[in-house]
């Protein structure tokens, strides 16, 4: 009896790694395809890039043949006047929207502006409460990251003209 049941259990543990054995070779069919797949995808996308950057050198090289130089400055004139204009259309949709800001919402999101680099300054304040909280040091680096007019020592003229310039419709009191 203990033979035979030594050779039921020597027989399902042999069934048993055959069925590990098949699982491991299945997963491992299934692996090799899932990288083939990966590897394939990176390969077109690294391609299509290449192939992108290729055709953008050519096409510049063919223009500046049959383009004058003066025509192309003009472009990049005009590409910049352009940009300049969007800066300037998001500062004024961002401005109109701090106008609406309220005292008592004092935690509303500030809408940021960008700068002459089409960046927001990493100091800008996230709402009225961070705005109203700068100290000196910062509200005067902010104002000259904006390249505001007339940037001083004092906190409460500094915070007046970035508020001015921010479209937010409060003004500080200066205590001397």
């Amino acid at each position: 009896m203990r033979r035979s049941l030594r050779r039921q259990l020597a027989a399902q543990d042999k069934r048993q790694e055959d069925r590990l054995e098949e699982i491991k070779y299945l997963l491992k069919d299934v692996l090799k395809e899932q990288i083939i797949e990966h590897l394939k995808k990176q390969v077109e996308a690294q391609i299509a890039d290449t192939i992108a950057a290729e055709v953008q050198e050519s096409v510049a090289a063919e223009l500046k043949d049959h383009i004058p130089a003066s025509l192309q400055d003009q472009v990049m004139e005009h590409k910049r006047q352009l940009d300049e204009v969007q800066r300037a259309l998001h500062n004024s949709e961002a401005r109109r929207a701090n106008a609406l800001l309220r005292s008592t919402h004092l935690q509303d999101p500030l809408h940021p502006l960008l700068m002459s680099n089409d960046e927001v300054s990493p100091r800008f304040p996230k709402d009225l409460s961070g705005l109203f909280a700068l100290d000196s040091t910062t509200a005067k680096a902010l104002a000259e990251d904006y390249e505001l007019p007339d940037v001083s020592e004092s906190r409460e003229r500094n915070l007046n003209r970035l508020m001015v310039f921010l479209g937010v419709a409060y003004q500080m009191v200066w205590i001397p």
